[in-house]
């Protein structure tokens, strides 16, 4: 029974252990602001009435930007290296969320074998401690039956005695 209880006693503290190290992976993750979406949806200078126009430059062919329209679209595109930055930090923490949970399953796993093993600790106790309950393992039954014994006998002893001596 005590393999039982060490077992699930080393279970306990590997539950124990993992739980704070998994919550201190958890605070530990940089926060990022992330730029607005809806200002990246919305259309690029609303307010210029030429926005683009089709061209042709010594017979290539090209589109002609309002230079508000190219200026807001310069900006977009000078987002675009901090978005990419921006979605692999957003990779990395789904990986480490996915390993997050692995743990937290595997946690689980561990508590559910800690339980088991502490049911059959509890059922091995409930047996013993019936074995003990059992009325011909009583203590004070043998006791009692000891001191009936004893006195039959001093008593036997003492009429024998008294038999030998008449």
């Amino acid at each position: 029974m005590s393999g039982c209880l060490y077992n699930a006693g080393a279970g306990l503290l590997i539950y124990v252990a993992s739980f704070f190290v998994l919550h201190s992976i958890a605070h530990c993750q940089e926060e990022m602001e992330m730029p607005s979406l809806a200002e990246l949806s919305a259309p690029c200078a609303p307010e210029a009435t030429l926005r683009r126009r089709l061209l042709e430059v010594d017979g290539v062919p090209g589109i002609w930007f309002a230079e508000p329209v190219a200026a807001c679209m310069a900006g977009r595109l000078a987002l675009v290296p901090e978005l990419r930055r921006l979605v692999t930090v957003l990779e990395l923490r789904v990986e480490r969320t996915d390993a997050h949970v692995a743990l937290l399953e595997r946690q689980l796993a561990l508590s559910r074998e800690i339980e088991a093993e502490f049911e059959r600790a509890l059922q091995a106790a409930e047996r013993a401690s019936e074995r003990e309950r059992r009325w011909h393992r009583r203590p004070g039954l043998w006791w009692s039956v000891g001191v009936v014994s004893a006195v039959a006998l001093q008593v036997v002893a003492v009429r024998a005695l008294d038999a030998l001596g008449r």
